[in-house]
């Protein structure tokens, strides 16, 4: 019993002075910095493009970067994003695989919402999930948009 106590005693102290420490204290267990600007990136993007598809509704196709509505302290789109509008649902993706795996990043800005993933036998799917065994099971792209497996995905309804 008093062992139990003692383990337990030190785990709070443990825990509280991890807690005291902030993130960097335990570095293994942050996202990739760059992956975790990449995300929020492509995020930025996203909305960008849901907003447009809302003050212009009907839009389908690619809108170009220069009519997307990007906050003022935005510098530029990133070169790989890109957007599909049909029907009031958004897609933001990336054409060319970023330089670090965004993937779970994505997941976890999204709040697990199954719109936001990788591209995947032309389903969003959750990262993870794109496995050549198993059926297809994911959120279907729009018709008409074809996106490289594997490639980030965040999808959103304007309307």
């Amino acid at each position: 019993m008093y062992a139990l106590a003692a383990v337990l005693a030190f785990a709070s102290i443990a825990a509280v002075y991890a807690t005291l420490q902030g993130p960097s204290a335990v570095p293994a267990l942050q996202p990739s910095r760059n992956a975790q600007a990449l995300a929020e990136d492509l995020a930025i993007y996203r909305q960008a493009a849901l907003d447009y598809a809302r003050t212009h509704p009907g839009t389908r196709g690619a809108v170009p970067n220069t009519k997307l509505p990007f906050p003022t302290w935005y510098p530029s789109a990133n070169p790989p994003w890109r957007n599909y509008v049909a029907d009031g649902t958004v897609v933001a993706y990336a054409v060319t695989m970023p330089s670090v795996n965004i993937a779970g990043e994505i997941a976890t800005l999204a709040d697990g919402s199954l719109l936001a993933g990788v591209a995947y036998r032309n389903a969003v799917v959750r990262p993870g999930h794109a496995n050549p065994n198993a059926p297809a099971d994911g959120v279907p792209l729009p018709a008409g948009l074809t996106i490289a497996d594997g490639a980030p995905v965040w999808m959103g309804q304007a309307y």
